[in-house]
């Protein structure tokens, strides 16, 4: 089945000359987006230059503008990956008949949470560049739209049900924010190198925030 979050996330983006590359080129493709990766671990976005990248990926200079026209593109298309693998959890964003708003919203974070640790690099380094790139800022406001959206929606069936008494009618307002809230938890998360008891506290509290915010119950 189509997943509409998904197929979206991995629309071409500005700047991805993946369409007009030629099939045999996509190992070459992949070298450079996984070398990439490999120095945003230990360099910011910025520090980058095209020269690097194409001497980590094993390719030449002039092969990069074969695929891309800016490293930012290229850190477009590694957002859009991690994204993708988050949509492609089967319901992420759907709370099943047998789960409560707390296990549902555990769910979904725990989901989020993992993807941030696994692309911290990538993702850190995409919101680093959302005041010098309109593409990547455009990226994160309709990832985000999406994102809120989907949830939104999953608030006012439970609302419709009984199971929510979030703090304000502004429900769409409300998830937006929140959404936002968590975001930068998780940003912050990764770039202070919180070890993984810290990392629970963080995530734990802004779970409480989101449950009594939006669903207007305790996490007990």
């Amino acid at each position: 089945m189509s997943n509409p979050t998904t197929d979206r996330a991995r629309e071409p983006l500005i700047g991805d000359r993946r369409v007009s590359a030629p099939a045999k080129g996509e190992r070459q493709r992949r070298s450079l987006l996984d070398g990439i990766a490999r120095l945003l671990t230990s360099r910011s976005i910025d520090e980058l230059g095209i020269a690097e990248i194409a001497n980590e990926a094993g390719v030449s200079r002039s092969a990069f503008y074969a695929y891309f026209d800016s490293k930012y593109a290229a850190l477009a298309v590694l957002t859009s990956e991690a994204w993708a693998t988050y949509a492609d959890q089967t319901d992420v964003f759907t709370r099943q008949p047998d789960e409560d708003p707390a296990a549902f919203l555990d769910r979904t974070g725990r989901a989020a949470l993992g993807i941030w640790k696994k692309h911290a690099a990538v993702l850190v380094a995409s919101i680093q560049a959302i005041p010098v790139d309109p593409r990547i800022a455009a990226l994160w406001n309709t990832w985000n739209r999406r994102l809120t959206d989907a949830l939104t929606e999953q608030l006012r069936d439970d609302i419709r049900a009984g199971l929510a008494h979030p703090a304000t009618d502004d429900v769409a307002r409300l998830i937006t924010d929140l959404n936002y809230m968590m975001q930068h938890a998780f940003y912050l998360n990764c770039v202070s190198g919180a070890d993984h008891a810290e990392t629970l506290r963080m995530f734990n509290s802004v779970t409480a925030i989101w449950l009594a915010a939006a669903w207007g119950r305790g996490t007990s």
